[in-house]
């Protein structure tokens, strides 16, 4: 039987008629693209206050492409946002040339206003804007006396004098209103290491200027003439963007100053990307004649709960971090009763849903997983999970989460950052992949991957890419561990794995290069060690690596310029290890 021809029958006759046209107007057809559609123009700088109305009446009115006209806008303090964008599909808000500074809240404590906020969008992308706030999210100053404090065993004090132009310290003294102090070389304007996180300092103000700061433990390597930064925890203004269960969204070519919290903040999303975007310290404040130090006073990038994690690409954080650079993690819920397949959690703030899966753990247990049925509320506010199935008394610390809900499958590439008294990246989800960075002068780990139950920040982790990355001068504080560090829940279970570092440039980091815990089926190939720290500062030689509670290792054909520059042996294995491996020449 003869078979039809779909695309022969679908021909209408003026359809035909078209094709037998001149050959140069076939020709002409066959190249020819779609008329882009003209962005419509709204805002002006005269009137900021608009500008939120203006952008919401233009896509009301049917545009799908809004240009912001050129200026700068000084957007008042309202109550909420300054720009909600709900439910918004297939648009695109272009800031070429346009500064929008958000007024910091008057009342400062407990506001959450930003700048724009996404609900619900889809395709929806933010492009050039450079956004910024009226006031620094930060203090700085310098050291101008140290000595002993008042005598206690252990005290110490020093007089601190904010630079010309920055805040001052609050008086009567506010505890709530600083964050620990972090030391800065005057020289390098990088973060010192083996220094910084002094909390709990108390102060009053001195004479001559400045303010007499006293505590205990004095940090082994702050010198006159250092400067002391500290996040201002008053100025609450945490985002400039916020993603709430956006999908396919985009935010490209963005600049981002005088950051608090995660200028650019996913909840609930899925598959969003930030694409060359720029944190910078921002411009002085009035009056001063030294240049800001603190691009962001907590994250500069953080996504909760998505469930297909980010895209972030040819990003570069300028300026000191006083947390992690980018962050990207699911949420714990607390276990109170386990009855086989009922379960009571404190919340649902993981995001579980029926018919998804859940996991869930104690200190001491390995994971259980499960589906969820149904979910419903308790008179008590808590949370009744049914699950698909029984499990067992997870034991002490019992949690659970929702493994799709972690921020799966996220891409890193081509970023430069660092320059954090955290993290460079910090990931708790599958599927990732970290490739050709450059992450540089972290005071903890470059690349930490692993759950922190006492954030209650989740999950674990598999199938994981760290290749062809540049870190240098990394892991340099007390708890910065080493320059890559992936690890478990700290249960002594091998919950992890399906790892590769392959490829990678590893430069003067502090406290070794590699540290496995927790994990099997790690490749660790293709890297080249070279040196130790280059700061003028006395540090035990490093190890290399370190492997502990773990299986299934290998340390194939990798270069070490320098191994006297390392402890020995450069591998070094702790408890619970099986299956290591060790061949700097041979290839995997």
């Amino acid at each position: 039987m003869k078979t039809a021809n779909p695309f022969n029958e679908a021909i209408t006759l003026a359809s035909v008629l078209l094709f037998l046209l001149t050959p140069s107007l076939r020709a002409a057809s066959a190249v020819a693209t779609p008329v882009a559609e003209p962005a419509v123009t709204v805002g002006d700088p005269a009137n900021p206050a608009g500008l939120a109305k203006a952008i919401q009446d233009a896509y009301r009115s049917g545009a799908r492409k809004i240009a912001v006209s050129k200026g700068v806008y000084r957007l008042p303090d309202a109550p909420g946002d300054v720009c909600k964008l709900e439910k918004w599909q297939d648009a695109e808000i272009s800031g070429e040339g346009v500064t929008l500074i958000a007024e910091v809240p008057t009342d400062h404590y407990g506001r959450m206003s930003g700048i724009f906020e996404m609900r619900q969008c889809k395709r929806v992308t933010l492009r050039g804007f450079v956004m910024s706030q009226s006031e620094v999210s930060f203090r700085q100053g310098k050291v101008t006396v140290i000595d002993s404090g008042d005598g206690a065993p252990g005290s110490w004090s020093c007089v601190w004098k904010p630079d010309a132009g920055y805040p001052e310290l609050p008086m009567p003294p506010d505890m709530k209103a600083i964050g620990s102090w972090n030391i800065v070389d005057p020289a390098t304007r990088r973060l010192k290491v083996k220094a910084g996180d002094m909390g709990g300092l108390t102060w009053a103000p001195e004479t001559g200027g400045g303010y007499r700061l006293r505590g205990f433990k004095a940090p082994p390597n702050l010198a006159v003439g250092d400067w002391l930064v500290t996040r201002r925890d008053e100025v609450n203004r945490p985002y400039k963007i916020r993603l709430i269960e956006c999908e396919d969204c985009t935010v490209r070519a963005v600049t981002l100053s005088r950051n608090w919290f995660a200028p650019i903040r996913e909840d609930f999303g899925s598959a969003n990307r930030i694409i060359a975007c720029r944190w910078e310290p921002g411009p002085k404040p009035p009056g001063a004649t030294e240049e800001p130090l603190v691009a962001s006073s907590a994250d500069g990038f953080h996504s909760m709960c998505a469930r297909k994690g980010p895209v972030i690409e040819d990003c570069v954080m300028q300026g000191i971090l006083l947390d992690d650079c980018i962050a990207i993690n699911g949420e714990f819920s607390q276990l109170v009763k386990t009855d086989g397949a009922a379960l009571t959690l404190v919340d649902n703030k993981c995001g579980l849903a029926p018919n998804e899966p859940i996991l869930i753990s104690g200190k001491t247990g390995p994971h259980q997983r499960a589906m969820v049925k149904a979910i419903g509320a308790n008179a008590d506010k808590t949370v009744k999970v049914t699950l698909d199935r029984a499990i067992n008394p997870p034991g002490e610390g019992g949690i659970a989460w929702a493994p799709w809900r972690c921020g799966a499958g996220y891409r890193i590439a081509h970023c430069k950052i660092g320059n954090t008294r955290s993290r460079g990246i910090l990931v708790k989800a599958d599927d990732g992949e970290i490739r050709d960075n450059v992450i540089a002068d972290t005071r903890m780990a470059a690349v930490n991957i692993g759950p922190e139950s006492y954030y209650k920040e989740t999950g674990y982790w598999g199938r994981i890419a760290i290749e062809n990355n540049t870190i240098v001068n990394c892991g340099g504080y007390a708890y910065g561990r080493a320059a890559i560090w992936v690890h478990g829940h700290g249960s002594g279970t091998i919950d992890n794995g399906d790892l590769v570092v392959r490829g990678n440039r590893f430069t003067a980091n502090y406290q070794g290069d590699v540290e496995i815990e927790g994990a099997s089926n790690v490749l660790v190939t293709g890297n080249t060690f070279t040196g130790r720290t280059s700061w003028p500062f006395p540090m035990p030689l490093p190890t290399l690596a370190r492997v502990s509670n773990s299986q299934e290792v290998r340390f194939l054909a990798n270069a070490v310029s320098d191994p006297a520059a390392y402890a020995t042996p450069l591998v070094k294995s702790g408890m619970n290890v099986s299956g290591i491996t060790v061949d700097w020449a041979k290839q995997p």
